[in-house]
């Protein structure tokens, strides 16, 4: 199997060892060991423009992310990779979003070779991104597709994998009868959930609020610690770096994104605080009222922050 560094799909051991390496993820793999062994799988170069593995600009680069997906299958016997594992908008790694392309080219990828393409839908599916699941901003169909939280939007414990037809014949336990399979309960929270996504135009509400939410949020560009602000719908992260121009992080002592969450918690506003990205994933239901306020209050926050840890910089 094939996964993407910085990566997250998963805490129990089959899923973490898929999960790929990043900074944030060191302590918390070397806790879980021990993993599937190293052969099974093999991660290739995760689609973070604005932290380029080889340093390279779209649409220059020609998608050399997606090459790597390739890369990895040819290091290995092709003919014993199984399938490429990713999510469509990373959520972990702080919501990097792909560019244009790049997933149309890991469709090809697979299909050159005859691999299994699996959609990681737990975070982004059901509305999250403004489109019913992270795939559909970018037109390609694939595989398999996992998906939980937001099938019952937490209201009761349910996960499914969604495969093609001819793959779930090959593989019985699919059809198998499991103790928990199709619980009743947690089903008819799921149908119930889904019908209120449809019903009040969520995923629809999830565009427009988020849509508004991510252009007031360009207004803190001015700060001297916001490296980057990207998002989809409802699912966006404000990056923070020591020096955005020369694409210094601070270092990890500092743990700013932690000091803003602080702050902004104490402002009634919970936030993510993940490797020096903040990220914000507000319900489905929000309106452009609180967009606002999240934004007016991030911005308190990061100017109660940068006058501690960079007082040369604000006095400037």
């Amino acid at each position: 199997m094939v996964s993407l560094r910085r990566a997250y799909h998963g805490s129990t051991v089959g899923a973490l060892s898929a999960t790929g390496w990043s900074p944030h993820f060191g302590a918390f793999r070397r806790a879980a060991d021990p993993v599937v062994p190293a052969a099974g799988f093999s991660n290739a170069m995760p689609p973070y423009c604005y932290r380029c593995e080889l340093g390279l600009t779209y649409p220059g680069c020609g998608l050399a992310c997606a090459t790597t997906i390739e890369q990895a299958i040819l290091g290995s016997d092709p003919e014993l990779v199984s399938s490429v594992i990713l999510e469509p908008i990373m959520g972990t790694a702080g919501c990097v979003i792909p560019p244009p392309g790049y997933l149309a080219k890991v469709r090809q990828i697979c299909d050159r070779y005859g691999i299994l393409l699996i959609s990681d839908e737990v975070v982004c599916g059901f509305g999250r991104t403004g489109r019913w699941f992270g795939v559909d901003h970018f037109e390609v169909v694939p595989d398999i597709m996992v998906v939980a939280k937001g099938l019952t939007s937490g209201y009761a414990p349910m996960a499914a994998a969604i495969a093609r037809r001819e793959i779930a014949k090959k593989i019985p336990i699919f059809f198998n009868v499991h103790t928990y399979g199709g619980h009743p309960v947690s089903a008819a929270a799921a149908l119930a959930n889904i019908g209120i996504i449809e019903r009040e135009g969520l995923v629809e509400n999830a565009a427009a609020v988020g849509g508004y939410m991510l252009e007031l949020l360009e207004g803190l560009r001015t700060h001297p610690t916001v490296g980057d602000i990207r998002g989809l719908g409802l699912f966006i992260a404000v990056e923070l770096m020591r020096d955005p121009l020369r694409h210094e992080d601070f270092a990890p002592d500092v743990r700013v994104d932690d000091q803003v969450a602080a702050v902004v918690r104490d402002m009634g506003l919970f936030v993510r605080p993940v490797g020096g990205t903040i990220l914000l994933a507000p319900p489905l239901i929000f309106t452009r009222h609180q967009a606002e306020r999240t934004v007016e209050v991030l911005d308190g926050a990061l100017s109660k922050v940068e006058a501690n840890i960079l007082p040369t910089a604000v006095a400037q």
